[in-house]
C-alpha cells in the first residue's frame, strides 16, 4: 500500500483525535517545563540597585609641559570629580527582575 492510500484506511474521526491528542499531551509537557522555569525563576535571588546618581563636578588642572623643567610652563587640561552615590540595594528574585530591570530611562541631573 502507498502512504495516501494507507491515510484513507483510517476513519477520520480517529485520525483527528489521535492529532489532538498528541497536540495535547505536547502541551502538557511545554506547560510542566514552563512551571519548573517558573520556580527556579522565583527561587534565585540577587542584589539589585535601581539608583544610582553620578555628579560631576569640573575640575581643571594646570600640568607642566615637562616634569623637568617648570619653567617651560603649564597647560591647563579639562578635569572633572566624579561623586557616585548609590541608592539601596534591594533583594529581588529573577521573577521580579523582568519588569524592574527592564528598559528605563536614564536621569541625568
Amino acid at each position: 500500500m502507498s502512504i495516501g492510500a494507507d491515510l484513507l484506511a483510517v476513519p477520520f474521526g480517529d485520525m483527528i483525535l489521535s492529532m489532538a491528542t498528541a497536540i495535547a499531551q505536547s502541551q502538557k509537557e511545554l506547560d510542566k517545563a514552563s512551571l519548573v522555569t517558573l520556580k527556579e525563576l522565583a527561587g534565585t535571588h540577587f542584589k539589585f540597585i535601581e539608583n544610582i546618581t553620578e555628579v560631576l563636578t569640573p575640575n581643571p588642572q594646570s600640568i607642566p609641559l615637562d616634569k623637568n623643567d617648570p619653567l617651560k610652563g603649564t597647560i591647563m587640561v579639562t578635569g572633572v570629580d566624579v561623586q557616585t552615590t548609590p541608592g539601596p540595594a534591594i533583594d529581588l528574585s529573577l521573577l521580579q527582575a523582568g519588569p524592574a530591570c527592564g528598559h528605563r530611562g536614564v536621569v541625568r541631573n
